[in-house]
């Protein structure tokens, strides 16, 4: 029986000791939506999504709307009734495929319920269809556990608001500007994005106020907490170092996408300063995209998760 799981998947593994209990977890990945999920969907506001574009760069988007704008097709197949907003890499990639009618997209996604904690991974391929809906048929679907998740509800100013009606100009920059760094070292919560031959992944990351370090303008530091023990990021980014970073500010509704490479580093003077990480990764910015304001969502914060570990002063 093949494994579900990826070659660089089964590499971290097997270097952090949990082969064998990954195998076991591994059961709860299928390739089709069961009927509590497909009424999750139907409850949620966001969609976290992961690509990679034609040069070879890893992007992490958000799609947002009223309860009910990801459709559910049948067990096997999703409608998302939003597209990406002005500048977002995704809608050029998806643009571009549709032109020239290229395969559809390896497309990563993430519902996540941030009031609940709950999350769904459902990735597969990606194409927009004639009517301007992203269609995504699914080839991956499991659930992951609440932790490291920072409770907030969540808030549409209005049903009518969709990604692509936003016009702000984004701007563009290879280099972090002093307020992106501090926006990044005070978050709590992130969004990551990967890929590899067998697809596109999206994933939370969370932690206290100060679990994210710019170094400087390119460089970003994040621990890598215990968590299902699957390792689908770290082994993605195993086999191909590409990765896609999105921040957004809960208070402003704003948007940072980082594009760049990654670096694993399993060393105990890399991640001895880092409370509670088995592991850091080193990510180098390529590319940097933000739209000020760009989101129509409310967040109000409700408490952080009691897994987080406590930052050290």
């Amino acid at each position: 029986m093949s494994s579900v799981f990826s070659v660089g998947e089964i590499e971290v593994q097997t270097k952090a000791g949990v082969r064998e209990m990954a195998k076991r977890v591994g059961n709860g990945i299928k390739h089709t939506l069961d009927a509590d999920g497909q009424a999750f969907l139907a409850e949620q506001t966001i969609l976290i999504l992961g690509h990679t574009d034609r040069s070879g760069s890893v992007w992490a988007s958000i799609l947002y709307g009223s309860p009910g704008f990801i459709t559910v097709i049948d067990n096997q197949n999703i409608s998302v009734r939003a597209l990406p907003g002005n500048g977002d890499p995704l809608a050029m990639s998806l643009a571009s495929s549709m032109e020239h009618q290229e395969t559809p997209l390896k497309i990563g996604t993430l519902a996540i319920d941030l009031e609940t904690r709950d999350r769904l991974r459902l990735n597969g391929m990606g194409r927009l269809s004639d009517a301007r809906e992203l269609l995504i048929h699914l080839q991956e679907v499991y659930y992951n556990c609440p932790k490291y998740i920072q409770s907030r509800e969540i808030t549409l100013d209005s049903p009518d608001h969709t990604n692509a009606s936003v016009a702000n100009k984004p701007s563009h920059s290879a280099e972090l500007s002093q307020s992106q760094r501090h926006w990044i070292e005070k978050a709590d919560t992130f969004f990551i994005a990967s890929s590899s031959e067998s697809g596109a992944d999206a994933s939370h990351r969370g932690g206290n106020p100060g679990f994210v370090r710019a170094l400087d303008s390119k460089t970003i530091l994040f621990p890598d907490y215990s968590g299902n023990m699957m390792f689908n990021t770290l082994g993605n980014l195993t086999t191909n170092p590409n990765a896609g970073l999105l921040f957004l500010d809960f208070d402003r509704g704003s948007t940072l996408q980082l594009t760049g490479t990654t670096t694993i580093l399993w060393d105990r003077d890399s991640v001895e300063p880092f409370v509670g990480a088995e592991r850091v990764v080193r990510f180098e910015l390529r590319q940097a995209v933000e739209v000020d304001e760009s989101l129509p969502l409310h967040f109000r914060f409700i408490q952080y998760s009691r897994f987080n570990p406590i930052q050290r002063q």
